[in-house]
């Protein structure tokens, strides 16, 4: 993937740094990282069985249950134990972000949830769905240029914006289906 190619980069400049950033990369979309087989395993699956005219909604919905319930389980230790999540992932360079963690954390798990249901289009034959990852990034870029006076406010938009994806991602997926 494009995130290890850039942390292998990261640690041939400088080992000091490089291990700081390797970690950053590997820690940022933990919920991402926990349920990325169910998401890479998903596209191939989907493509077979759609092409063999397998139906296909029960294995996307189960996926994408399994693939929240992950996000969920992190999201919720990174709220109840938001400063050993810091220390353990980053080191004690970033437990000021304390505060920031479990809400990031919904973030990463919408943001999870939505990469899962664009594999399941992606293996429909779906590629329109592109259209509806542009209008998210901007409305992401609108939003965030009129909500950014904390840190907290512009999670919370990125929250908001991610809901917004996952929720038209779905009504888009469901339309796929009767049309598929």
């Amino acid at each position: 993937s494009s995130m290890r190619l850039i942390g292998l980069t990261v640690i041939r400049l400088d080992s000091r740094i490089s291990r700081h950033s390797a970690q950053s990369l590997r820690a940022k979309f933990l919920p991402n990282i926990a349920s990325s087989s169910i998401m890479y395993v998903l596209l191939p699956v989907v493509t077979e069985r759609s092409a063999t005219g397998k139906h296909t909604q029960s294995l996307v919905y189960g996926s994408v249950g399994i693939v929240a319930a992950l996000s969920l389980t992190i999201t919720a230790g990174f709220f109840l134990l938001p400063v050993f999540s810091l220390q353990l992932l980053y080191g004690s360079a970033f437990v000021a972000a304390s505060p920031y963690l479990g809400i990031f954390g919904i973030f990463s798990s919408f943001y999870t949830i939505a990469y899962t249901i664009v594999m399941a289009l992606m293996g429909l034959g779906k590629t329109a769905v592109w259209m509806i990852l542009i209008g998210a990034a901007i409305l992401q870029d609108v939003l965030l240029s009129m909500f950014h006076q904390s840190i907290a406010m512009v999670i919370w938009t990125n929250i908001a914006i991610a809901a917004v994806l996952v929720l038209s991602l779905l009504v888009y997926y469901r339309h796929a289906l009767q049309k598929h």
